[in-house]
């Protein structure tokens, strides 16, 4: 399990936990329709990820892209090549 900070673009600020075998490499998130409760922050949701992509864009769909520099991510003491700590992401503005 990591959690995944957003360090800029329109989700600047927030955190949210991501539980993944390998740790993604982007991340692509997608304003909650109407009606439905985001599990990010309420108001974005988490759509797909590099490892498991969206089958088609979300309207308003964007990216973030691991910097793994910036990143606190240690090997997890019981699983063979996954990671915990705090994986910070950066806005891909395309």
């Amino acid at each position: 399990m990591i959690v995944a900070f957003c360090a800029e673009g329109p989700l600047g600020g927030v955190q949210f936990a991501i539980g993944a075998r390998n740790t993604p490499d982007l991340i692509y998130v997608a304003p909650t329709p109407e009606g439905v409760t985001g599990p990010i922050d309420g108001e974005w949701m988490l759509v797909g990820t590099d490892l498991i992509p969206p089958e088609h864009p979300w309207p308003g769909q964007i990216a973030y892209e691991l910097d793994r520099i910036a990143s606190l991510l240690r090997p997890h003491p019981t699983y063979e090549g996954m990671e915990e700590g705090t994986a910070i992401y950066a806005w891909v503005d395309e």
